[in-house]
This record gives C-alpha cells, structure tokens and sequence, in this order.
C-alpha cells in the first residue's frame, strides 16, 4: 500500500542531472559546435586514411556519426580487442560499414580511439593498407583549428 509498481531510475535520473548541469555550463551552441568539429575531423581523416565515406556529401553530414565503408565485420572484433562499442551497417550495409560515433557524452580523444581500432582492424584482419600518418595529422588538424564546422543553417 502507497508504494510504486517499480523502483525509480535513480541513476538515470542521477545521471540526466549532471548531464544537464553540464549543457548548462558549456552552453548548447558550444556542444553543437565541438560536435559538428568531431564530424568532419572524423571524415577528414577517414578519407586522408583510404576509407571511403557512405555520405560523400559534406552538406548531408550528420554530427550524430560517420559511416565509414569497409569490408568485413568490424563492431564485435573492435568490442573484443579494444573494449569500445561501434556500429556496423544494417540490412544491405551489413558488413560494408562501421559508424563512428562524435556526439554526446565523449571528446576527441573518444572518437580518436575509435579511429585507431578501425585502422588496427582493417590492417590486421582485412589486411587493408591504411595512411595512419595521414590520417591523423588530418585528424587533429581540424580538432585543433578555430574554424565553426556547424552548417550555417543550423548556426543561431
């Protein structure tokens, strides 16, 4: 009697606190912008390392994640050797991409590290040539520059 049906999500709730203290502090137009930055850095350097992109087009990116072409299974041997999540393609796409993730709650050392185990699972299981060095001195190149990347129709 006068008790819930279920237990409250106390560490979601917990956690959706901190997060919004945190877009509080930071301010939305600089996540959008840090976030647009890690998606063409993302890009950037995938073509600088021989990937291909699903979405040529840089006027129908997503700040969300990249799709990056590749042959083979990426997701569960990035998961087993290097303990990060990635998303393959679904449907037709399966096993022709693997989706780079650049928003929310990760910075460009996150998304970096994603690059890299992509890099290490091309070379050593699809034995792929990647430009490493290309990559990411493409990379940091965009990470570390002053420029705005966020679509000026999205900008406030």
């Amino acid at each position: 009697e006068n008790t819930g049906a279920f237990t409250s999500a106390v560490t979601l709730v917990g956690g959706l606190k901190e997060v919004l203290k945190y877009f509080h502090a930071t301010g939305l137009q600089n996540i959008f912008q840090r976030n647009w930055k890690m998606a063409f850095a993302t890009r950037e350097a995938a073509k600088a390392m021989g990937f291909g992109l699903l979405v040529e087009d840089d006027a129908h990116v997503s700040a969300a994640c990249t799709s990056v072409l590749v042959e083979g299974s990426y997701p569960g041997k990035i998961r087993d050797r290097y303990s990060m999540t990635v998303s393959g393609g679904q449907d037709d796409l399966k096993g022709k991409i693997v989706r780079i993730g650049h928003m929310g709650y990760l910075d460009a050392w996150d998304v970096f590290n994603q690059l890299m185990a992509v890099c290490r699972v091309a070379e050593k299981d699809f034995k792929q040539k990647v430009n490493l060095a290309a990559g990411i001195e493409a990379y940091w190149s965009v990470i570390e520059s002053t420029k705005d990347y966020t679509p000026a129709d999205l900008k406030s």
